[in-house]
Order: C-alpha cells, then sequence, then structure tokens
C-alpha cells in the first residue's frame, strides 16, 4: 500500500525543521566534435551531410577522471544520500538534523574536487603534449583551451535555500491569497509524502540483499558477501531517523525494528555464527514485509 497523504499544516513546521538545498557542479568534458571527420564518414558512406558526428575524447588521462569520480561521489555519497526529493531536477529537502553532516561531508569532497582540478590544470600542457601520439590524424591543437579559459569549466557549488512558509505570500489582494496558501499547504503534504516513499523505496534493496545474502544452510556453499553488509542498511537507516520530520509512526517502527535487529551485529559475526545469520535474515524479511509498497 503506497503512503497516503492527509491534510495537515506541514508548511509552518517544515520551515523550522528543513531546509532546501541545491548542488550544482561541472567540468570540462575532454571530448570535442570533430567537424571534418564527421564529413569523411558521411562522404565515404555516401549519407547526407550531418548524418553522423564523430566526437573524439581528445584527453583522457587518470587526472579528469579523478575530478569527475570525485563529482559523482558528491552527488550520489552526499547529496543524494542525506536530501530528499523536492523540486524536479533542482533544490532537495535537506533536514536540520543532517546539515552539519552534509556540510562536513561536503566541504570534504568540494576540497578533494579543487585539488583535483588543480593537479588536472598543472598538468594540462604536458597532457596535451602526451596527445599528439594518442590521436594521431584526429590530433588538432586549436580544440584545446587555453588553461586560464579551461580553469573557468570546473565548478562545485552549493545553496542553501529557506522553506516558505505557507502565510508567506506578499500579493496584490486581487489575489486569492488564501487559497494559494491551501494550495502550497497541500503540495507541501503531497511532497513529504512522496520524500517518505522515495525512503521507503531506497532502503528495501539493501534489506532484499541481505536476507538474499543470509539465506543459506549451515551445510551449504556460504555465500559470499561484503564488509558493507551491514553499514549499508544502518546509514540509510540514520538519514530515516533524521528525516523523518512529520513523526511519521510507520517509518519510525520500521527504523526502530530494524535497529533492534542489528544493534551489536556485524559482518564477521554474520559470517561465522549460523544462528545469528538466521535470526537477523527472519528479523530484515520481517522488515521487508511491513514496507509500504508503492503501486506506481
Amino acid at each position: 500500500m503506497v503512503l497516503q497523504n492527509t491534510k495537515t499544516n506541514t508548511a509552518v513546521s517544515l520551515s523550522s525543521s528543513a531546509m532546501l538545498v541545491e548542488l550544482s557542479t561541472s567540468a570540462w568534458s575532454g571530448w570535442k566534435r570533430d567537424k571534418a571527420q564527421s564529413d569523411k564518414v558521411t562522404s565515404d558512406a555516401g549519407a547526407q551531410r550531418d548524418s553522423a558526428r564523430v566526437t573524439k575524447s581528445i584527453v583522457d588521462c587518470a587526472e579528469l577522471k579523478a575530478v569527475n569520480r570525485i563529482r559523482g561521489e558528491a552527488r550520489n555519497h552526499v547529496h543524494y544520500m542525506l536530501s530528499l526529493p523536492w523540486l524536479d531536477n533542482g533544490p532537495r529537502l535537506l533536514s536540520t538534523n543532517l546539515y552539519f553532516d552534509y556540510v562536513e561531508k561536503m566541504s570534504e569532497k568540494e576540497q578533494e574536487f579543487n585539488g583535483a582540478v588543480a593537479v588536472f590544470l598543472d598538468r594540462y600542457v604536458q597532457l596535451v603534449a602526451t596527445q599528439r601520439d594518442r590521436l594521431q590524424g584526429l590530433f588538432n591543437e586549436t580544440d584545446y583551451p587555453h588553461v586560464d579559459d579551461l580553469s573557468k569549466k570546473f565548478k562545485f557549488r552549493i545553496a542553501y535555500m529557506p522553506l516558505p512558509e505557507a502565510g508567506d505570500f506578499r500579493l496584490d489582494t486581487k489575489v486569492d491569497v488564501q487559497a494559494l496558501k491551501e494550495e502550497y499547504e497541500q503540495a507541501c503534504n503531497d511532497k513529504l509524502v512522496e520524500a517518505s516513499n522515495h525512503l521507503f523505496e531506497k532502503i528495501r534493496g539493501p534489506l532484499q540483499n541481505m536476507v538474499e545474502r543470509l539465506d543459506f544452510a549451515p551445510d551449504d556453499k556460504k555465500k559470499v558477501f561484503k564488509d558493507t553488509l551491514v553499514s549499508n542498511i544502518t546509514k540509510l537507516v540514520d538519514v530515516m531517523r533524521a528525516c523523518n520530520l512529520t513523526g511519521d509512526t510507520r517509518m519510525s517502527g520500521i527504523v526502530n525494528k530494524i535497529d533492534d535487529a542489528l544493534s551489536g551485529v556485524t559482518v564477521d559475526a554474520l559470517r561465522n555464527s549460523d544462528s545469528l545469520r538466521a535470526q537477523t535474515k527472519e528479523s530484515m524479511q520481517a522488515a521487508l514485509e511491513i514496507l509500504p509498497s508503492l503501486d506506481w
């Protein structure tokens, strides 16, 4: 059953317990369209012009890959992990309970990003020189921007914004302000439901993985599982607890159930204890069964 919305006055309480956060990063791609080669491909094939495009990797190096790896980690392991969907492809909801954790982890990623960019820019001229041998006839010196222009293509920005309250409509009196307030309240309620459902679905995968990995008898061949089998769940449980902004009893019940089942449980203990493994598998299966399903 999908978690349903009930109309409650949440906008004011939300504005004091959460904020919006937006992460914006960019980097030079290291790819370039080769118009001459594109024309050659279409001409050799007897195809119409612009039927094909040749895009070449003009820089292939570990330094640029490191920059993009850090961008991905910041977005996937921090931003998406600690915040909830709010506006489509825009700012996300950040609980004040997770604000300092978010700031600390994102500051670390920003420092890593800036350091990796500095290394890449410092070695850029040398890296370009090595691409001539790699690209051969595809090499074109004019494809490469000056290092001063290149540095402007790298960006790592975080913006924090307050959540407006329902009464924060300063409009002409001809506008039906009360109707706008009610619509805003309803929109907040709907978004909170979506955020809660997002958390339920986010933890479903790790729970299913644990149940599957622990599902073998003492005489069976032992299944291999990673050291993160437990921590993948406990980290999400911490996020669920911090993001339960409306005191959802269903969410707190699931969190408490998982917490109790995994208290003191380690990966090594699960590997070595048949009884603990069976007990933990049963508890995680029970948690899965009370998760609301999303009938999309």
